[in-house]
């Protein structure tokens, strides 16, 4: 029987396709060279990646377990 997430781990997993979402949202339109030059979305996009960084960190072992795209490796 599959463990059930933690609370922790559906808030983490919820802000990483949050802003994974974000993210592709807000380079919907760009090209490469668009996207690099445009200073304000280039950091969205960064700042979407971190705090994708940051909420993987929070998911537990099991759910890194469950996830393995989720580990790191």
């Amino acid at each position: 029987m599959p463990l059930l997430p933690s609370e922790r781990d559906r808030a983490a997993c919820s802000d990483i396709v949050a802003n994974a979402q974000r993210a592709v949202a807000f380079v919907a339109g760009f090209t490469f060279p668009t996207f690099a030059a445009d200073e304000r979305t280039h950091y969205a996009v960064v700042r979407c990646l971190e705090i994708i960084s940051e909420a993987s960190r929070r998911l537990s072992a099991a759910a890194k377990a469950r996830l393995p795209m989720c580990r790191g490796d």
